[in-house]
């Protein structure tokens, strides 16, 4: 329909990190962690909104960094910040090394 009224493309996404590494990799991710996350999820929030959203995050990361670093034990990252830890879990449970600096011990992902 757009193309129909003139539209044109303002926007090129996929510049960062290819929409099908992404795609691939977070495929990858989600069939490894998801089930386990969702069954064993302890926090009163929606399973299915945090898993899927941190999975994805660290689908985009892990390809980013991929791109960036030969070797994944070339640097270290910290996730700064009041989430729950499951991003970090998730990229340390793959092999990258990090620090996950918690401001709130109570919201924690206790795994």
């Amino acid at each position: 329909m757009g193309v129909m009224n003139g539209y044109q493309k303002r926007v090129n996404h996929d510049l960062v990190v290819s929409k099908v590494a992404f795609q691939d990799r977070y495929i990858k991710l989600k069939q490894k962690y998801a089930k386990s996350l969702v069954d064993n999820w302890s926090e009163s929030t929606d399973p299915r909104k945090h898993v899927f959203e941190d999975i994805a995050i660290a689908a985009f990361l892990i390809e980013f960094w991929n791109k960036i670093y030969e070797d994944k034990q070339q640097f270290e990252f910290r996730d700064l910040g009041c989430g729950n830890g499951l991003l970090c879990y998730i990229l340390i449970m793959e092999g990258y090394r990090g620090i996950d600096l918690i401001l709130h011990k109570d919201k924690c992902l206790q795994i």
